[in-house]
């Protein structure tokens, strides 16, 4: 395939990709999207948010979407960003956590299923997933582009109450929601899961350096 070809089919996909995006008919003024310092505004950059994560979802993989202030920046993926030379093994460190959970009496068994996605998109956007328990596969799911290890494990100590709440039969399908401010219940299931899942980490993470 020379330059051209893949010239044509880029710009084809992002036509195909802009032409689906709900663009509105009348754009108003610079100075009423721009705030005086020259920043963009809280909602113009979640609107711009919102067409990359749109825009990253239509076009074919090969391609990449990425914010450069107040511009979306389409490019080849693979022009732009490596792969990690030596990427974290996170398995002793997750083990070892379970293994500290178990000994202080914490229901963690039958292990849950732990799967890490590299997704820059959610890396990037401030609202991004970071992590996820589901219920029905017993499965921890956890984003680790643009992310410290240590936020890593700490966000799966968090995922892993919720597993323990779902071994416990205490997560159920009395909540439809995924937002606390819709679900009492829900929110005490976040609180149990924020409080003991970050000072079981704490604890863990003090034994493991001898602080």
């Amino acid at each position: 395939m020379n330059y051209t070809d893949i010239d044509n089919k880029f710009n084809d996909a992002l036509e195909k990709a802009i032409a689906s995006l709900a663009f509105p008919q009348e754009l108003p003024s610079l100075e009423e999207n721009v705030e005086t310092k020259g920043g963009l505004s809280n909602k113009d950059k979640e609107t711009l948010y919102q067409y990359q994560r749109h825009l990253q979802k239509t076009l074919p993989s090969p391609m990449a979407v990425d914010l450069e202030g107040d511009r979306i920046v389409i490019h080849f993926a693979y022009s732009t960003i490596e792969p990690l030379d030596d990427p974290t093994d996170y398995t002793p460190y997750m083990r070892s956590i379970m293994e500290y959970m178990a000994s202080k009496g914490m229901n963690v068994e039958p292990f849950p299923k732990i799967t890490l996605k590299e997704d820059l998109i959610e890396g990037s956007w401030v609202f991004g997933k970071t992590a996820y328990y589901d219920p029905m596969e017993r499965e921890v799911v956890l984003y680790t582009s643009g992310r410290h290890p240590k936020d890593i494990l700490r966000s799966f100590a968090h995922e892993m109450i919720h597993h323990i709440q779902n071994l416990e039969g205490r997560i159920g399908n009395d909540i439809n929601t995924t937002n606390v401010n819709e679900s009492d219940r829900l929110k005490e299931i976040e609180k149990e899961a924020y409080l003991e899942g970050n000072i079981c980490f704490r604890e863990w993470t003090d034994r493991m350096t001898g602080k």
